[in-house]
């Protein structure tokens, strides 16, 4: 996924919307996006706010 780097925001945001991941793929895309793309790791708070809202708002399962 590191060709989000060059996406304008809207662009990211687009994707997310259309993606509609189910709840464990957002758990296991965040995981991933740590340890194979290098993505910085916030700490448990950030990643538990980050992604309920994602599982809330582009769930799939919603």
């Amino acid at each position: 996924m590191k060709y989000l780097t060059s996406l304008r925001p809207w662009e990211d945001i687009a994707l997310v919307k259309q993606q509609r991941l189910s709840d464990p793929r957002w758990d296991y895309l965040w995981k991933w996006m740590i340890e194979e793309q290098g993505m910085a790791d916030g700490g448990e708070k950030l990643r538990e706010t980050i992604i309920n809202y994602l599982k809330e708002h582009y769930s799939s399962q919603r």
